[in-house]
């Protein structure tokens, strides 16, 4: 067994902290005044005033940023006059970069980075029962979690990702992991049938998942109960919040879809599950072949969907992730039922499974949000990649150039996945009231995405993660000129390295397949 370097996830951000004096404001002081004076800025809004909107990106226009929360969006010349020059506000000048709404990550596996490579080239059913479910059973424990989700955090605020939607093994220490950061997340209470180092059994995730809430219930920057904004307007929007998080219909049994079900209604919580990924998940299920393990955990035969129908389940807190395989009459379901699809073009791809009706969905009125998944199944955590790619497959499979533009990416990677989270209300957009989720990207001057005509489309086409300079969540700075400012990267590459030792271990002592 390799040696831990013993660095804590705490000595590290705290040794990033006292990196040097100039972090006071950036890394800790989110409540002060922050002026952002961007070349070109990407609201994301609706605003019905004729030139702004034909053109979908503001010129000459600054963002005010107090207690977490824009607090105003005016003309470069009035907010420096208004808030620079009296000395109240710190002036952030970017005159060759568009600021525009941080990127939502509406599906992903934060702890799975660790397992980044391992497996690749092997359909889904292979890669999870031959590599996947071995490595986490024999090897996944809270530290393996809190350095896997630490190491996918870095890498998703250097790619201009201010929020993620999680489901995972030992939740709460991704739960840490956001809060020590300053990572925004939706945290998912993991639910599976069979026994890992978790839980023992469903009663247990069930369990396992309510001790969490109560363990945060007291933290201030979590929401233990359902955020809306009516009731929370005038406080910082909290870091973290939580959702059910039912794997799959093939590892799920039928009975504990609807208490999880039932419980999320009661609350107004969201249930995140993977869904009709596969054609032979929807075969298998179709038929009731119980030879297949992707087969659902019903007595009845017909599509996971059909099933979830049949039972009343389907509705506005559904996140169905992936939704590779869906008939017309499917998608008609989708949209009447008010769920929510999240697309996840890299992973899907990857294994093979398919290619999402995104024109579809959309043109039916679904809600479609865009994730990464695992850093084990795509092999990245980059949502530049996945809006570009969502944008390209979208039109191939519409036969349509115009399927899926580059505004409508944007918007799967901001609107919509807030809108699948229950959080459009405060994330998403820059607006007065929303929360300071912003990243700085840099356009001008760069070979890889100049000339600048469309900055929509220099964004979902051209640039990539790397021309992410700053990011902001709730007003604190997690990124600065490309540093990480709550993250120490030398203590983090060592917890990698430890782990890396520990699962090639494991996989140089595995019979080959």
């Amino acid at each position: 067994m390799p040696e831990s370097p013993g660095v804590s996830l705490a000595e590290g951000v705290a040794r990033s902290a006292a990196v040097d004096g100039s972090l006071s404001y950036d890394a800790v002081d989110a409540d002060a005044t922050l002026l952002l004076c961007p070349r070109w800025l990407v609201t994301m809004t609706d605003r019905d005033d004729g030139a702004i909107r034909s053109r979908r990106w503001l010129e000459d226009q600054a963002v005010v940023l107090r207690h977490g929360r824009v607090l105003d969006v005016l003309p470069t010349e009035a907010a420096v006059r208004a808030y620079g020059d009296r000395g109240s506000a710190r002036v952030l000048h970017l005159p060759h970069h568009v600021v525009m709404p941080g990127l939502i990550n509406a599906h992903t596996h934060a702890g799975m980075s660790l397992l980044r490579g391992c497996g690749d080239d092997q359909p889904l059913h292979k890669w999870l029962a031959g590599t996947i479910w071995p490595a986490e059973h024999a090897l996944v424990d809270e530290a393996f979690v809190r350095d896997g989700t630490l190491l996918a955090v870095a890498e998703m605020i250097r790619s201009g990702c201010t929020t993620l939607n999680d489901m995972y093994w030992f939740p709460e220490e991704t739960v840490r992991v956001c809060l020590e950061v300053g990572m925004r997340a939706v945290i998912g209470m993991i639910h599976i049938e069979f026994a890992s180092r978790y839980a023992d059994g469903p009663r247990e995730y069930l369990q396992r998942g309510e001790a969490m809430l109560q363990a945060f219930a007291d933290h201030p920057q979590v929401a233990a109960r359902v955020y809306t904004a009516e009731a929370d307007r005038a406080r910082p929007v909290p870091l973290v919040h939580f959702a059910y998080a039912p794997h799959a219909p093939y590892t799920v049994s039928e009975g504990a879809l609807v208490e999880i079900v039932q419980r999320a209604a009661r609350v107004g919580r969201r249930v995140h599950m993977h869904l009709h990924e596969t054609a032979e998940e929807v075969r298998a299920s179709r038929v009731l072949d119980r030879g297949s393990s992707m087969c659902h955990q019903s007595v009845h035969s017909g599509t996971p969907l059909q099933n979830l129908q049949r039972l009343r389940l389907l509705g506005p807190q559904w996140i169905a992730v992936h939704a590779v395989h869906l008939s017309d009459e499917e998608i008609r379901l989708v949209a009447e039922t008010g769920a929510s699809v999240v697309h996840c073009p890299s992973s899907n791809l990857k294994l093979a499974s398919g290619f999402c009706p995104v024109p579809q969905l959309l043109r039916a009125g679904v809600n479609v949000a865009l994730g990464t998944d695992s850093a084990a199944s795509n092999n990245k955590l980059d949502m530049f990649s996945e809006m570009r790619l969502a944008a390209l497959l979208g039109k191939a499979v519409a036969d349509d150039a115009v399927a899926v533009d580059a505004a409508t990416a944007l918007r799967m990677a901001t609107v919509n996945g807030a809108r699948a989270l229950a959080l459009e209300h405060c994330l998403g957009r820059v607006a007065p009231g929303m929360a300071a989720d912003l990243v700085a990207v840099r356009l001008e001057g760069q070979m890889e995405s100049a000339p600048t005509y469309d900055v929509l489309s220099s964004l979902v086409y051209a640039a990539s993660r790397e021309q992410v300079t700053h990011v902001w969540v709730g007003g604190r700075c997690l990124l600065r000129d490309r540093q990480l400012l709550t993250i120490d990267e030398s203590a983090l590459l060592a917890r990698v390295r430890y782990q890396a030792q520990r699962v090639a271990s494991l996989l140089e002592g595995a019979p080959a397949s």
